[in-house]
């Protein structure tokens, strides 16, 4: 017999992460990801952990405890599994080739995909009219999300 409670649960597969917090520290941790929608075939998203309106995610560290972090104070979120489907996504908007710099003088070189109106097609009006708190960079370290309110400067470079 289904208890209550289970029949509420909403399923969560662990993922690994390693956040970079403004203070400098680095800290690595699974976090809680949706699983994708039954009978979907899509791949976990780990953007809408960090791209939906609460303030706060649990993080369980290596030895068990879970943290609870504050969104805010992550510069940027590493070690992000590459989707298979990079190659369609890269196809679907423009991907834009820039270097960017974050808080604490991080820098990477990658590509972002821009999703910007046809009236406000550049890279400029792409960081200011986004929705999303927390951007994917595309690099050759791998996936990372960057928190767009800790980037200090771009270099576009295309």
């Amino acid at each position: 017999m289904i208890s209550a409670v289970d029949t509420y649960r909403i399923e969560k597969e662990r993922l690994d992460v390693t956040l970079t917090l403004i203070g400098g520290e680095v800290m690595e941790g699974r976090i809680f990801v949706p699983a994708p929608l039954l009978g979907h075939a899509g791949e976990l998203d780990p953007g809408s952990v960090f791209n939906d309106r609460d303030l706060f995610f649990p993080l369980e560290l290596a030895n068990g405890e879970v943290l609870l972090m504050c969104k805010a104070r992550v510069i940027e979120v590493a070690g992000l599994p590459l989707g298979d489907d990079i190659d369609d996504l890269r196809g679907s908007a423009p991907m834009s080739l820039l270097q960017i710099t974050l808080a604490g003088g991080i820098t990477h070189f990658g590509s972002m995909r821009l999703e910007v109106r046809a009236d406000r097609p550049r890279l400029l009006d792409y960081l200011n009219d986004c929705d999303q708190t927390f951007l994917t960079l595309y690099t050759d370290q791998g996936v990372r999300l960057v928190n767009r309110a800790m980037i200090e400067s771009v270099r576009p470079l295309d």
